[in-house]
């Protein structure tokens, strides 16, 4: 709740769209069942990752100014406030961020990052059993694309967000951009517990995550052709070639997943998507509020984060948001 205060008073700053870095970011947690990741770093370099830092120790600050994509990888909690707080700024800038679980490790500190991000996805404890492993995608989307089946050994499940692998086990799930993944496995290298080779389709999953998942802030209306931080396999927008079926600014909704631009506001009794702004144009049939800069609905009251009158913006705006906290709360 703490990460989410933080995240709630962040977006009530006068703040742009801001752009992604390009690298990526293998965080080996604290107890961490393996430390090495070499073939995922490997993997997501092919993609068009300029670097890939593997690191047991956090590098905090700014990670969006350096990072398009982290991948943080299983180990017991409790989750260390400074990365929740760091990751909840990196996916609310449009950043992708990969939590892994093992079977009966990372649960407490994997479900400590969702929460913190402001995600419904769970790790959920109930082994699949030892050994290889295979499943086959759920859906066929820019992620599982070329990635079919995903190769695994133990592994734990996950709920909630959209099911990517696993239909009768779901261990990969999505929200928005940020993929719970049940098995530490599934990146290992070399493969833990027993696990067994993993094959090319898995190691697309690795590509996929890299060109497909990051970077909502490509479609901001000031970036050029791609986006003006658009890298090697960029097709140009989150999920190229595939429709977006999300609700767009200012449509109702239930949850950050269901927008485009992975954020659903509460005003009053209203749920709608909406997103950080700078100008009126970026806001569609919505507002831009300077003070909030967020896009909210056109009112004559001045409601929202509006400055004129009633509570100060800053105050309105983490009202917002915290109404977006209180529904998610009572729904678990």
């Amino acid at each position: 709740m703490r990460a989410l205060l933080t995240l709630a008073l962040l977006l009530c700053l006068p703040v742009r769209a801001f752009a992604l870095g390009n690298d990526a970011l293998v965080y080996v947690g604290p107890t961490a069942i393996t430390y090495t990741y070499d073939r995922l770093a490997f993997e997501l370099g092919e993609a068009g990752a300029p670097e890939v830092v593997q690191t047991r120790d956090w590098p905090g600050g700014e990670l969006a100014d350096t990072y398009r994509l982290i991948v943080v990888t299983t180990y017991e909690g409790p989750l260390e406030p400074q990365v929740a707080t760091d990751l909840a700024t990196f996916v609310a800038r449009g950043g992708g961020l990969v939590i892994v679980a093992e079977h009966d490790r990372g649960h407490d500190a994997g479900n400590a990052m969702a929460e913190s991000v402001g995600v419904a996805s769970r790790f959920e404890f109930g082994d699949s059993g030892g050994g290889c492993n295979v499943l086959d995608a759920a859906i066929s989307n820019s992620l599982t694309a070329g990635a079919d089946p995903l190769s695994f050994a133990w592994g734990t499940r996950t709920s909630g967000g959209e099911l990517l692998y696993g239909e009768a086990f779901p261990l990969v799930t999505r929200e928005g951009t940020v993929v719970l993944v049940g098995d530490s496995d599934v990146f290992a290298d070399p493969v833990s517990l027993g696990g067994c080779p993993v094959g090319d389709p898995t190691l697309q999953f690795y590509r996929n995550l890299y060109t497909e998942l990051p970077d909502e802030s490509r479609d901001r209306p000031d970036a050029g052709p791609g986006g003006d931080d658009a890298g090697p396999g960029d097709a140009g927008g989150t999920d190229a070639g595939v429709p977006d079926m999300r609700a767009g600014l200012g449509d109702p909704c239930t949850s950050n997943a269901g927008c485009a631009s992975g954020l659903c506001a509460t005003l009053g009794d209203d749920m709608f998507c909406t997103q950080a702004c700078a100008r009126d144009d970026e806001c569609g049939a919505l507002v831009c509020d300077e003070a909030a800069a967020l896009c909210l609905p056109r009112s004559g009251g001045g409601g929202g984060c509006a400055s004129s009158g009633g509570a100060p913006a800053g105050s309105a705006a983490l009202i917002l948001l915290l109404g977006v906290m209180v529904r998610r709360a009572r729904r678990r």
